[in-house]
């Protein structure tokens, strides 16, 4: 009965307003609309009584009628996600807030347990569903298949396609990079990359597919820059590339630590434009540069790829490729719906659109 919803929440009825209305949480009204047993009866008691005062009627997605789990540990052996601003760091954000808008709660595992076979089993056998983020670590991959769980890998993938994975589109992203760097005049480009995993390497396929479509040269020895081949000139000790190659090179992929050898000896040279492989690079990047007197885009551009926080904030403004990490998570968590009910017939690899965040970091050299 509507005329019983209090005057200021009148108007269209959402989780929100039965939270308002109830006094608990909207994580708690989530559990309540999906029948979570956790929940208490007095705040069932509330929750209802206020879905019945207020008229409420929802009309339920398939996948969260076969909701079979409250629970999801989200594993990564990535850096450490303790970067404000870092990619890691806004793909942890988007699905614990997806998770709580569920009423699925989540657990975060690091690298730290990632690697660590015998805990990661502990954790395992009491788990109910599995969230991967931002690898492709065949070992890591093969344990957690043993168990037999709802698993999705978020910006990652499994090498032998046994487990679905979601990933925002590293190759076309790319491309259209290449794309409009060419068409702001910027036929002498480099993409700076490290060749770690599956999605780093696409992105390069994409820049230079772009430049070989459009019919401009483009010699992949120069222009092409892999942090993976610099690390052992910078350090011949093998540190650096150990540490790049087993995740722990930081959140620019050790770039900070390469970029003067680079500039040293002139890697950058007759280069009009760089783009990087992600903003955390791109920003490393940039501050090189500007250490050595060069301004950013006056002579030289500089693009990223992610659009975290940082790259609106810093001067210049980073030209980058935006994914939308929050349609992502809600894709995520649908397909991880999905496959504990069994309404996926079989493994899916979906890619998710990006599109590019022009800022002021790169020069219109037509203009």
């Amino acid at each position: 009965m509507r005329d019983k919803v209090p005057e200021q929440i009148k108007g269209k009825i959402t989780i929100s307003t039965l939270a308002q209305m109830s006094g608990v949480s909207r994580a708690t009204v989530s559990r309540v609309l999906n029948d979570h047993a956790s929940v208490n009866a007095e705040a069932r008691e509330k929750v209802m009584a206020a879905v019945k005062a207020s008229g409420y009627c929802r009309t339920l997605p398939r996948q969260r009628i076969a909701l079979r789990f409250n629970q999801v540990t989200i594993i990564s052996d990535e850096h450490t996600p303790f970067v404000e601003g870092s990619y890691l760091d806004v793909i942890l954000r988007v699905l614990r807030d997806e998770g709580e808008h569920l009423g699925i709660s989540c657990n975060f595992v690091g690298r730290d347990l990632a690697l660590d076979r015998k805990r990661l089993a502990e954790i395992l056998a009491q788990a109910q569903a599995v969230i991967v983020v931002g690898s492709d670590n065949l070992e890591l991959i093969n344990q957690i298949k043993q168990y037999d769980l709802p698993t999705i890998i978020f910006n990652g993938s499994d090498p032998k396609m046994e487990l679905n994975s979601l990933c925002p589109d590293s190759e076309n992203g790319m491309m259209l990079m290449g794309n409009y760097l060419m068409a702001q005049g910027h036929t002498k480009a480099c993409i700076l990359n490290a060749h770690i995993k599956h999605a780093m390497r696409e992105r390069s396929y994409g820049f230079a597919r772009a430049f070989d479509e459009a019919g401009v040269p483009f010699n992949r020895n120069r222009q092409i820059i892999d942090l993976c081949e610099i690390a052992p000139k910078v350090d011949p000790t093998g540190e650096l590339y150990h540490n790049l190659m087993s995740r722990q090179g930081g959140v620019d992929f050790g770039a900070s630590k390469m970029l003067p050898y680079l500039l040293d000896h002139n890697y950058f040279e007759g280069m009009t434009a760089i783009a990087c492989v992600c903003d955390a690079t791109a920003i490393s990047l940039i501050k090189a540069l500007q250490e050595r007197g060069l301004r950013v885009p006056d002579d030289i551009s500089v693009t990223g790829f992610d659009d975290i926080v940082l790259a609106s904030m810093m001067t210049p403004a980073l030209t980058t490729i935006h994914i939308d990490f929050q349609n992502m998570a809600k894709t995520a968590f649908s397909m991880l719906i999905r496959s504990a009910s069994g309404s996926l017939p079989m493994p899916v690899r979906a890619y998710s659109a990006v599109s590019i965040k022009e800022r002021a970091s790169v020069r219109n050299l037509k203009a």
